[in-house]
């Protein structure tokens, strides 16, 4: 009889063993399977802290400027899903790998997560200084094929709403073996989602003769035409020879000093419009070493829009040390 009982009671035992050992299984692949999606959500949100401490964080300029010939890098870079994009440095170079432009402490306004659901929404960007260095040859330059680059459509959309300020860009300007620097002050860049661009900043040139050279307030508007207001205030006529360069002259220079303000626009149809008066002292035109005008003091009041036969003047008064002229009509 005590045989029968401890004989049962093994086969209970033996039974809830066996029924005991799929569960402990089921937990072990539960707790498992938990693990897993514990690590794979941790390594997901730790994506943006890996890209950034590792030379991976270099991959995603291509999805900035994909054809961008140039080299761009990527100083200590700080990412996150939910948390703005912060580079303490951005190096832009030529395809030859001399460097042309430094950006520090660039921040924008969205997070990672921000500019891949909306990529063509860029946002805010600031930085506390840059440092740029331009040859001027007739052509396209280096910043401006950069700026395009970042601006152009991408991916069937258009870069939008976007813009950046800064507080100092000491900026150097070389046409042959002429080297101008400038401090562009308070700098502001912005392009809507019209497709409307705005730039303004003060230029300061920073003479090598201690010259006291005043400033150049610009102010332009892109949309459908190309709005500009300049205010000058002693600012060297002579410092521009790089920009007249890129333009394709080549010849002849400028010197003399001005202040004056003037509002000129250019429309779709090529149409210059030019309204402003002001002065220019010791003012030049010179063709390699030989003045083609010179005037000691040159005083302009002007309003005029070109057409397809010439030029059309509300009123032209000028006045200089040997004379006075006033014109209008076409």
């Amino acid at each position: 009889m005590t045989d029968e009982k401890n004989s049962k009671n093994e086969l209970s035992k033996s039974a809830d063993s066996a029924g005991t050992r799929p569960r402990r299984r089921k937990r072990r692949l539960l707790r498992v399977v938990l693990l897993l999606l514990l690590l794979g959500v941790a390594a997901v949100f730790a994506t943006p802290e890996i890209i950034a401490r590792t030379s991976l964080r270099n991959a995603l300029i291509p999805q900035v400027a994909p054809e961008y010939d140039g080299k761009i890098v990527l100083g200590q870079t700080t990412l996150g899903w939910f948390k703005p994009i912060i580079v303490d440095q951005v190096t832009l170079k030529h395809p030859e790998g001399e460097t042309w432009a430094v950006v520090h402490e660039l921040q924008g306004q969205y997070s990672l997560l921000d500019l891949i659901l909306e990529p063509s929404q860029l946002g805010q960007w600031s930085a506390a200084s840059c440092e740029v260095s331009i040859v001027c040859e007739p052509g396209m330059t280096d910043a401006e094929r950069w700026l395009l680059e970042i601006t152009k459509e991408q991916g069937g959309q258009k870069a939008s709403n976007v813009s950046f300020s800064t507080k100092k860009i000491d900026l150097t300007l070389t046409a042959a073996d002429r080297e101008e620097k400038f401090r562009l002050q308070d700098l502001e860049y912005r392009q809507t989602s019209d497709s409307e661009v705005g730039l303004k900043c003060q230029v300061q040139p920073l003479s090598a003769n201690e010259m006291p050279h005043g400033p150049l307030h610009l102010d332009l508007n892109l949309s459908e035409s190309l709005q500009a207001e300049v205010t000058a205030e002693q600012f060297p006529l002579a410092t521009l020879y790089p920009l007249f360069v890129r333009l394709g002259e080549t010849k002849r220079k400028l010197s003399g000093t001005t202040n004056g303000h003037w509002k000129m626009a250019l429309n779709e149809q090529s149409q210059f419009v030019c309204d402003g008066e002001g002065t220019v002292s010791s003012f030049a035109v010179m063709e390699a070493d030989t003045p083609l005008l010179e005037v000691e003091s040159l005083t302009l009041d002007v309003a005029l829009q070109s057409s397809k036969t010439g030029w059309n003047l509300s009123r032209l008064n000028g006045k200089t040390d040997f004379g006075n002229i006033s014109l209008n009509g076409s």
